[in-house]
Parts: C-alpha cells; structure tokens; sequence
C-alpha cells in the first residue's frame, strides 16, 4: 500500500506542478524537484510542513503519513486518516500575487484527479464539490487543504485520499 500511495503522491505532485506551471504562469521555472518524507505515525503531514517551512525547507518538500491522528480539513474539520489511506502535504512557494493563491485548489482539485485517473478507468467518473472535495460513486474519496504559512510567503497544500476506506467500492478496486 505504501508503494502505490508513494507512487499516487509523486503522480498528483507532478501533474500539480505541471498544471500550475503551464496554465497558471509562462513565467515560472519548472522545479519538479521533491524531498518526500514517509512517517509511519505523525499528527498532521500539514502540521509537519509548516515545521519544515520554519526550519527553511526547499520548496516542494512533502511528507506522506501513513496513519495521522489530527488530520484536519477546511475550517479545522477533522478529516478521519484511516491507516492504509494517503495523507500527504507538500511546502509550495507560490511566484504567484497572493490574490491569486486561492486559485489553486482548483488546479490541485484537477491535479488529484489526473492522478487517480492513472489508477482508475477513466469510465469512472470522479465528482468535484468545489473548490477541495473529490467523490466517487457519490462518496467523498479525498479532500484537499490549502493552508498560508503565518509570514504570508507560502502555501501547505495537504491531500488525503481515501484508498481502502471509502467509498464502498464492492469489487472495484483501485489498480496499481
């Protein structure tokens, strides 16, 4: 499981940047460069990038948690991080005006989806409930939480996607 959530997690990190890269900004370098870090156990992948933001952590650094015991969604929601599902965050430095950060849960909300697609039939449809949620089968399969760092000079982008959780999905399994 922990390969095909790694696997997931560099798809929906390549296809993010790329999207971001090209239809946000011509301007950007592309830096598809990461630093992945796997913790069996932590409380938060999100809280963990804001750590690593303080301590001057390159961008695109991620942590990929397997089994978190404080996730949280929008508004402090607690996301339920079931053990075997994928919970990352990754440290993004916009190049972007802030006014247009908020822009980007839409491209990550694509992002996520491009990914699953690599795993799923395309047959499949896959829902969105702007601007972070993603259904399947009318079950919420992942959320998506887009935090600034208190300096204002940095994005937390957190993903958790439901792998063997939810939804029912009776003999249709995701494929690796």
């Amino acid at each position: 499981m922990f390969i095909l959530g790694a696997m997931i997690t560099l798809t929906i990190l390549f296809g993010l940047f790329l999207n971001w890269f090209i239809e946000i900004t011509m301007e950007l370098v592309i830096n598809i460069s990461s630093n992945i870090t796997y913790f069996e156990k932590a409380r938060s992948s999100s809280d963990l990038i804001h750590e690593c933001y303080s301590e001057n952590s390159e961008e695109f650094t991620s942590i990929l948690v397997n089994d978190q015991t404080n996730g949280r969604g929008r508004f402090g929601r607690k996301w339920l991080s079931t053990r075997g599902n994928l919970h990352f965050s990754t440290l993004v430095k916009p190049k972007l005006d802030i006014k247009y950060w908020p822009q980007l849960s839409f491209v990550i909300s694509l992002a996520v989806r491009s990914a699953l697609y690599c795993y799923k039939k395309k047959t499949y449809k896959i829902n969105f409930k702007w601007p972070n949620d993603i259904f399947f089968k009318n079950k919420k399969i992942s959320g998506i939480l887009i935090e600034t760092t208190n300096d204002q000079r940095a994005l937390v982008v957190g993903v958790g996607i439901n792998l063997i959780s939810n939804p029912d999905k009776g003999n249709s399994y995701w494929e690796s």
